[in-house]
């Protein structure tokens, strides 16, 4: 296994690397592209990525640690092919697109002024996490646990609180819709 430490890569194209059992500590990612990149088995901890384009990246069982994604595209990603062993993501600014973090847990994860569009959260536990700006049109929550979820700033979301776990989560009045749209209600 290669080791990168306390590095800093800009505007590499990461496309024609092979990556596999890399690991990358205290790392910042500049620009970088790592579109249709297998990063198998490759760990991330406490990593930086700024700009970054991922589409279609393969994460099969890719550790990341404490990594924070800034202003990212991250197009067709399967985070729950990765490991699940000390998870931690987070997210601002990013566009997270039709992505999958099914069945994983990710308690206190930021998602700030971020595009989940057609995200799948599936049985995800996302405890206490945030969702400040993040709009959530066609995601999926089914059997999802967001006990203490903060969705007060959230937008375009839908979510039924029969199949949901939302205790102690939170809403604005304005975004109440998202939780009645199950019912078919006409609400003005």
């Amino acid at each position: 296994m290669s080791l990168a430490d306390n590095q800093t890569f800009h505007q590499k194209d990461f496309a024609h690397e092979s990556l596999n059992f890399t690991e990358f500590e205290d790392c910042s990612f500049e620009g970088c592209n790592f579109s249709t990149v297998d990063l198998g088995h490759c760990s991330f901890i406490s990593c930086t990525f700024i700009d970054c384009e991922f589409s279609m990246t393969l994460l099969g069982r890719t550790a990341f640690q404490d990594v924070h994604f800034e202003g990212c595209k991250l197009l067709g990603l399967y985070f729950n092919d990765c490991n699940p062993l000390l998870l931690s993501l987070n997210f601002t600014n990013c566009h997270v697109k039709v992505c999958s973090f099914e069945g994983l847990r990710l308690p206190k994860t930021m998602f700030l002024n971020c595009d989940l569009s057609e995200a799948d959260f599936n049985g995800v536990g996302l405890k206490e996490s945030s969702f400040e700006g993040t709009r959530l049109e066609r995601c999926l929550f089914d059997g999802a646990d967001l006990e203490g979820a903060d969705f007060r700033q959230a937008i375009d979301f839908t979510l039924d609180p029969e199949i949901v776990n939302l205790k102690g989560a939170r809403f604005s009045k304005c975004n109440l819709e998202g939780l009645l749209k199950r019912y078919d209600l006409d609400i003005e």
